[in-house]
């Protein structure tokens, strides 16, 4: 089998990242909405709302009596408020990234000149703005509700106020900029405010990074497995000896003559000699009908066996060869040349063109 390293690499790399990386992420953002929570309580029962048990409910009370009978209203604010806050940054930075990998991969299909796969990607695009437009009101306006939460306790804090009834008359925000504007404690709760900002959206582009990783080398390791199914099916037909001497003695037909039967032999003339051929392809052929290249061959292969349309892979690893439409299905593995339908390996071929590359990717997104 091909590429045995390589997917052995490819399945050390996913257990790294899932043993590893996607339980750190979790746990990173587990921690943060945590803390958010125990935060927001705190506000919420500063703000003097309604503390009593929720097992004590005349409608629910039986329903919260086996769940938490001690929380009250304020914790289950506080918690859902918490989640949902870390559930929209999530989205919203899936989205973004999402969008950011499509356009990657319209700019490298339409320098193919694979119209049908652009096409693809821009409805693709389309979708993921649309959920964009859909979710970002709502976590603008959610995330304004949170983070007043966190300047309000910065001043609670800053103040030592740990009574409601002083609490509620805290001044607005505003009010205290003008007051005591040169207070560090205020400098500090204006700034920190967008630091904790910050470190909501790193967790959730921690998680996003650990799960576009783990996708990746997930893809890499089934792109090997099936070549190796290919393989196996492209493999020729074994076929007796007795049905390839009944093949041999019936005649057939070769470019409009036919040919000398085994009782009947026939020499021809010699063919002349043709060297390498590259494929023509026309300026508005699809990526699809990319001409495999081939040394053009004296006789065609031997009745009852399969072609094989395995592509040897430019700067691969030894005897690494992929069929045309795995190399298309994998473009961060693989480089389709259509100009001479060669199938390159991708660190290869961005090594010996990255200038070129860059170049050409610029000019196809400006």
């Amino acid at each position: 089998m091909r590429n045995v390293g390589t997917f052995f690499r490819s399945f050390g790399g996913l257990l790294v990242v899932v043993f590893i990386g996607l339980p750190f992420a979790v746990l990173l953002n587990l921690w943060m909405t945590l803390a958010n929570y125990l935060s927001l309580a705190l506000t919420f029962e500063m703000l003097g709302l309604d503390t009593v048990p929720l097992g004590e409910d005349k409608l629910l009370g039986s329903f919260f009596a086996g769940l938490a009978a001690d929380a009250s209203l304020v914790n289950l604010i506080a918690a859902s408020l918490a989640c949902v806050v870390m559930a929209g940054f999530f989205l919203l930075v899936r989205q973004v990234m999402q969008i950011w990998g499509h356009w990657k991969q319209l700019c490298l299909q339409r320098r193919a000149g694979n119209e049908t796969e652009v096409a693809a990607r821009r409805w693709l695009i389309a979708d993921n703005l649309l959920w964009l437009v859909l979710l970002l009101p709502l976590v603008v306006a959610f995330s304004i509700w949170d983070l007043e939460m966190f300047r309000y306790r910065a001043v609670l804090g800053a103040g030592q106020i740990t009574e409601t009834a002083t609490a509620v008359t805290v001044a607005t925000w505003g009010k205290l900029l003008t007051e005591s504007a040169d207070l560090y404690a205020i400098t500090l709760a204006k700034v920190g405010m967008w630091g904790y900002l910050a470190v909501n959206l790193m967790a959730c582009f921690v998680l996003e990074f650990v799960l576009v990783k783990a996708r990746d080398k997930f893809s890499q390791m089934t792109a090997i497995a099936s070549s190796w199914f290919e393989a196996e099916d492209q493999a020729p037909v074994k076929t007796s000896r007795a049905e390839q001497d009944a093949e041999r003695s019936e005649p057939s037909f070769v470019f409009g003559r036919e040919e000398a039967t085994a009782t009947e032999p026939r020499v021809d003339a010699p063919q002349p000699f043709t060297a390498f051929q590259g494929p023509t392809l026309a300026p508005d052929a699809p990526v699809e009908t990319i001409p495999e290249p081939v040394v053009q061959e004296a006789e065609a292969p031997a009745p009852g066996q399969a072609r094989r349309d395995l592509r040897e892979v430019v700067g691969g690893g030894p005897e690494e060869r992929v069929t045309l439409e795995e190399a298309l299905r994998n473009p961060d593995r693989y480089f389709v040349d259509i100009k001479n339908g060669l199938v390159w390996d991708r660190k290869h071929w961005d090594n010996l063109h990255s200038a070129e590359q860059e170049k050409e990717f610029s000019d196809a997104t400006a």
